[in-house]
């Protein structure tokens, strides 16, 4: 027993692993939780729940392998443990889980195309959270949820560090499945977006429609953090959770039109006699945006009244979207002069949108190809402070000659 690697892991957690009754839950400072929080916990919920459904995959793909099986049990005790830790920092706050999208993560998973590349896979899965939980506990001024995300952050890095032994393990054995360590590697990180397992194989489940998903966190990592070094931009507090490149709040007094606007900044369409319902100034019936631009980036403020409300009080989402789409859109036809065709959109609301009061939305590229065009967008109120993100891609419709 003594050359098993699980014993050495047991016996290092059983001597300094950390407990749920060690967070501080009535020391949260309330006044310091913010709404992107909320999203943040509940996508680590949703992607640490999955983890019954690993360890049954892992038991079943591994059945010969009881030195790895014991690890992986060892593994879901502690993904369990991070689970129950985020619901309970929710509950502290006062928001709910949805059990039936919890439920809904029990669905189990097919065996990985070999051994080895389920491994890999895994040790991807690990670092990936690792970076995003770490990068957000550093940021974080509430200080339960920093120490929560710091310390699951360090349970994933030994995690990764325990998948990749097993995979070396593997390979030894095994060198003929190389290759789909190979492919799996570059499936997972070929590309500037994060695919995470969780994601890849569950984030279809009818359950979770409308829910937050591990996906929905780590895209509002990626518009919030990513690409910034630390997460910071010059001058800015390293535990403010906020835009890194946060546009300028509306000056209420001028009004949501004229906010922040300099000399040749509004910008004009190409073309005229135009009936969008978003941006022509002649349609009655439409919202008559106008926008403005700097740098690689668009962006348009509202200000919009009951006409335009779902609930009282709140403006329609969908009406959001619908501006999110013109700001993107536009930002491609100033690109290349031509209209191009919304493919997909994807909203994902982190606070909400108020009736009669100033909201900016801000627009960049994330990336074109030969036929399809991405771009992301930010929607902020007055203080700056994120509400809704979208992402979508466009087909530019350019002339046949």
């Amino acid at each position: 027993m003594d050359t098993m690697h699980s014993l050495d892991v047991f016996r290092h957690y059983d001597r300094s692993h950390w407990t749920l009754d060690q967070l501080d839950l009535t020391g949260i400072d309330r006044g310091l939780v913010r709404p992107e929080h909320i999203t943040l916990v509940k996508s680590a919920v949703m992607g640490e729940s999955n983890v019954i459904a690993a360890v049954h995959g892992f038991l079943n793909e591994f059945a010969d392998d009881y030195d790895f099986s014991a690890f992986a049990v060892i593994w879901g005790y502690q993904e369990v443990q991070h689970h129950y830790a985020f619901t309970s920092w929710l509950q502290a706050v006062g928001e709910d889980v949805d059990s039936r999208a919890v439920a809904a993560m029990r669905a189990p998973y097919e065996p990985g195309s070999t051994p080895s590349a389920t491994l890999a896979t895994n040790i991807v899965s690990e670092l990936t959270v690792n970076h995003v939980y770490r990068a957000v506990g550093n940021r974080v001024q509430e200080p339960v949820l920093a120490d929560l995300l710091l310390r699951a952050s360090r349970d994933e890095a030994a995690h990764a560090r325990e998948f990749r032994h097993f995979a070396a393990q593997r390979l030894a054995q095994h060198p003929d499945e190389l290759a789909s360590v190979l492919e799996t590697l570059y499936f997972y990180t070929s590309d500037d977006t994060i695919r995470h397992p969780v994601g890849v194989f569950k984030s279809g489940l009818d359950a979770l429609e409308g829910h937050e998903t591990i996906d929905t966190g780590f895209q509002l990592f990626l518009d919030r953090l990513a690409g910034t070094g630390d997460g910071r931009a010059a001058g800015q507090d390293p535990q403010d959770l906020r835009l890194a490149h946060r546009p300028r709040p509306v000056d209420q007094r001028e009004g949501p039109s004229r906010a922040g606007r300099g000399p040749d900044v509004t910008i004009t369409l190409p073309w005229r006699d135009h009936a969008c319902f978003g941006c022509a100034p002649g349609n009655p019936h439409g919202l008559g945006l106008t926008f403005e631009r700097g740098g690689d980036a668009l962006w348009t403020d509202f200000d919009l009244g009951h006409h335009y409300e779902s609930y009282p009080g709140v403006v329609h989402g969908g009406i959001v979207a619908l501006i999110c789409d013109e700001t993107m859109g536009n930002l491609l036809v100033l690109r290349d002069g031509t209209p191009a065709v919304t493919t997909s959109l994807r909203m994902r609301y982190v606070g909400t949108v108020r009736v009669g009061l100033p909201h900016r939305v801000t627009a960049r590229l994330l990336g074109a190809g030969v036929d399809l065009i991405k771009a992301a967008a930010e929607v902020t109120d007055a203080r700056g402070d994120l509400v809704a993100t979208a992402t979508a891609t466009y087909h530019p419709l350019r002339s046949e000659s």
